[in-house]
C-alpha cells in the first residue's frame, strides 16, 4: 500500500513539474514563455541593463526580469512573462565595486554614476514600452515568436 501512495506522489510531482505543454512554463499564475531580443539607446547596445515585463492584462501582476548584456537579453520560460499585453521597463544596473573604482579613478574630482548605462527615466518606472507576448507551442530556438527588438532614443 505504501508503495502505490509513494509511486502516486512521485507520479503527481513529475506531472507537476514538467507544466502543461505548449511551450511555456506553467506557474500558478499562469503560462510564463521565453522572451528575448536587443536593446539599443541611440543607435548603440545597451551594455547592461535589467529588463523588467510585467503583464497589463488580468488581476495578478506577474514581473519576469531579465539581464542585457551587450545588447542582448534571453529570458527562459521558467522566469518568463505571461503571455498578454506587458508593460516594460528597463532598470540600470549598477557597477561591480571594482569598476566603479576604476571608473571613479579616471575621473577628474572622482564623482560618477554607480549605474553601469545612463538609461533616461522615461524608460524606467512608468515607461510607455510594451510587448505582446504570445502563447508560443513551438519550442524551436529559431523562431521569431516573443522575440523583442527596443530602439531607444535618449532625446525623443
Amino acid at each position: 500500500m505504501w508503495k502505490l501512495m509513494a509511486l502516486t506522489t512521485i507520479v503527481a510531482l513529475l506531472t507537476t513539474a514538467s507544466g502543461c505543454g505548449g511551450g511555456g512554463e506553467f506557474d500558478e499564475r499562469g503560462e510564463r514563455y521565453r522572451v528575448r531580443g536587443t536593446v539599443r539607446l541611440d543607435g548603440l547596445a545597451v551594455s547592461r541593463a535589467r529588463l523588467v515585463f510585467t503583464n497589463l492584462d488580468g488581476d495578478t501582476k506577474v514581473r519576469a526580469t531579465g539581464l542585457i548584456e551587450g545588447g542582448f537579453y534571453d529570458i527562459p520560460a521558467d522566469f518568463g512573462p505571461l503571455a498578454g499585453l506587458n508593460g516594460v521597463e528597463i532598470q540600470p544596473e549598477l557597477l561591480e565595486l571594482e569598476e566603479f573604482e576604476q571608473k571613479r579613478a579616471a575621473t577628474p574630482g572622482g564623482k560618477v554614476s554607480a549605474e553601469a548605462v545612463d538609461l533616461p527615466a522615461k524608460f524606467r518606472l512608468r515607461s510607455n514600452l510594451t510587448a505582446s507576448v504570445v502563447a508560443d507551442p513551438s519550442k524551436d530556438d529559431s523562431s521569431q515568436v516573443n522575440r523583442f527588438h527596443f530602439e531607444l532614443e535618449s532625446k525623443k
